[in-house]
């Protein structure tokens, strides 16, 4: 058994859904610029998911874990065939080009929650150098554990300890 199946039965943890619509009025991502759909978290957690819709193939959903870091792109992924769900990385669930305005989905949505021990951060980079690209919306889902202390406390009354 691991601890993320223990989740319901510890405390010191939070649920942390981030979920924002631009449908009325879409996020412009200028060229060469970022934004940010998950501040940076600099305690335990995990991804449990992440999901973005986009005007643009081009524009890169980059994703950093303590030491690891994943990106790609709506083109990128429907090239590489990722159309499906993937175990552990991303994937292009919506890649259309005919209606206007485009509408270009990916997601991230692990089979288990990805651990993360240190950090986290999420983020979406415009490569182009001269198109604007837009964000219709985001979901992002993390498990933080926001009072160490008691999370393991009460991980320690759980195993009998």
């Amino acid at each position: 058994m691991d601890i993320y199946s223990l989740l319901p039965l510890l405390k010191g943890w939070k649920w942390e859904p981030r979920d924002v619509s631009f449908l009325g009025a879409p996020q412009p991502i200028l060229p060469g610029k970022t934004f940010e759909i998950a501040a940076p978290v600099h305690r335990r957690g995990w991804i449990s998911g992440i999901g973005i819709q986009l005007s643009s193939p081009h524009l890169f959903l980059v994703v950093e874990c303590d030491a690891w870091i994943i990106d790609g792109s709506p083109n990128g992924c429907n090239f590489a065939g990722l159309t499906q769900p993937q175990n552990t990385g991303l994937w292009v669930s919506r890649f259309d080009t005919t209606v206007i305005p485009n509408m270009f989905s990916m997601a991230l949505t692990p089979s288990s929650p990805i651990p993360f021990s240190k950090y986290f951060h999420a983020y979406l980079k415009n490569p182009a150098e001269n198109i604007t690209a837009f964000l219709y919306g985001f979901l992002v889902v993390t498990i933080e554990i926001d009072d160490e202390e008691q999370f393991r406390a009460s991980l320690r009354k759980i195993l009998g300890e």
